[in-house]
């Protein structure tokens, strides 16, 4: 099953972008990875689409831990489009990760 890279090295607030997947699974395994230095806290929402362009919460993950915490969860009857937002992250060096497996 391939791996993809919903978010990278993210450090700020931001809107990740949309992967179209080729063909629709039953269902997705996303992990979300929060590393940086002391006191961390993250929320990242993943959302899903049928065109790529309006974007629903499939879920919302608030992750926390001292220098790096992880949380998984799979997604039963994905969309067509998956993309993860960051939408709070502190700490010093804080940085969010998210994979995708389909």
């Amino acid at each position: 099953m391939p791996v993809y890279k919903l978010l990278t090295n993210r450090t700020t607030v931001s809107q990740g972008d949309p992967i179209g997947l080729e063909q629709v699974q039953d269902s997705l395994t996303i992990q979300v990875i929060l590393s940086g230095t002391g006191a961390l806290t993250a929320t990242v929402v993943t959302k899903g689409s049928a065109n790529g362009v309006d974007f629903f919460t499939l879920a919302t993950t608030k992750i926390s831990g001292t220098t790096s915490a992880t949380e998984g969860f799979t997604i039963k009857d994905p969309w067509q489009y998956i993309r993860s937002d960051v939408t709070a992250i502190s700490g010093t060096d804080a940085t969010i990760n998210t994979l995708m497996v389909a």
